[in-house]
């Protein structure tokens, strides 16, 4: 089974985070999607976004992980789950929501997975990172692209709210 899930609540400040995703132990370039951005350049936009904008928040982004069960992650090719998490990483931040996304595949467990990081604050606007769907239906969508990979589904389920009430699927 394929799991998305939103983390409610992270306690690293993003550079943490960003250290984090990058170490040589779990991943290495070509598994670094936000060709765009590298890690610092991702901070730095976030950072001047929250400061351009006063956003004063506690988190100045939002994470998201894509993981891929341990059949999966042993049969596929490593080509075809990146060639997925990019087109994943379009489905959760579309390249026209002027938002910035950091999107870095980890190979170092039994279960391949991704991790996403979306800034909170848009650059060009000001405006706060708003999902445009429920976790429902960003479920749904991711699963039509496995579909076409002939990969596992991802549970969807109904009616589940997250700590804080902010995130249901």
């Amino acid at each position: 089974m394929t799991i998305l899930k939103v983390v409610p609540k992270e306690r690293r400040s993003l550079d943490e985070m960003i250290k984090y995703m990058t170490q040589p132990a779990k991943t290495h370039a070509p598994l670094i999607l936000s060709s765009d951005f590298a890690g610092s350049l991702f901070a730095s936009c976030v950072n001047l976004s929250q400061e351009a904008w006063q956003q004063g928040e506690r988190s100045p982004y939002i994470q998201i992980i894509l993981s891929f069960d341990t059949k999966t992650s042993m049969e596929r090719s490593l080509s075809t789950l990146i060639e997925v998490c990019r087109r994943v990483e379009n489905v959760l931040c579309p390249p026209d929501s002027s938002h910035v996304i950091f999107g870095v595949i980890h190979t170092n467990t039994d279960n391949i997975h991704c991790h996403y990081l979306i800034g909170r604050t848009n650059f060009t606007t000001g405006q706060r990172y708003r999902q445009g769907k429920s976790l429902f239906s960003y479920k749904q969508e991711v699963n039509r692209i496995l579909t076409q990979y002939n990969l596992p589904q991802i549970h969807c389920f109904q009616g589940h709210t997250y700590e804080g009430g902010k995130v249901n699927d």
